[in-house]
């Protein structure tokens, strides 16, 4: 979660293994443009599915960053004409965002019936 809520605070292992997930991503969608080469799949269904797919990876301000590292290794490629303006458009706070709302709120508890808390209880005090 350090790479949604504080990139800043990860460690190199940690920023390796969020990358790891990352590439793999990318390379999901290398392998759909080779696809796409190949006549399997037309471009609609390799952009949509970059669409579908990119806000739950690239949705943070890290991602974004690591994303624009490696921009020079995939320019000129279909990975930059077709993801390059996707991330780019990108919500930064989509993950966080994300985790937030799906977030179950507890409600408060109910104190139980015959006490103070109850406001129907009454005190029976014998007066002498």
């Amino acid at each position: 979660m350090k790479s949604i809520r504080t990139p800043e605070d990860l460690t190199d292992v940690e920023i390796r293994i969020v990358e790891a997930h990352l590439v793999a991503t990318m390379l999901q969608w290398d392998l759909m443009f080779h696809m796409q080469n190949g006549g399997l799949v037309n471009a609609k269904d390799t952009e949509q599915h970059i669409l579908n797919s990119a806000q739950y990876y690239f949705g943070s301000t890290f991602a974004k960053n690591w994303w624009r590292q490696q921009t020079g290794g995939w320019d000129g490629t279909p990975m930059m004409e077709v993801a390059g303006p996707i991330i780019e458009a990108l919500d930064e706070d989509f993950l966080a965002k994300g985790l937030d709302a799906s977030r179950v709120i507890r409600p408060p508890a109910v104190p139980a019936q015959g006490t103070s808390n109850d406001p129907f209880w009454v005190r029976s005090e014998v007066l002498e």
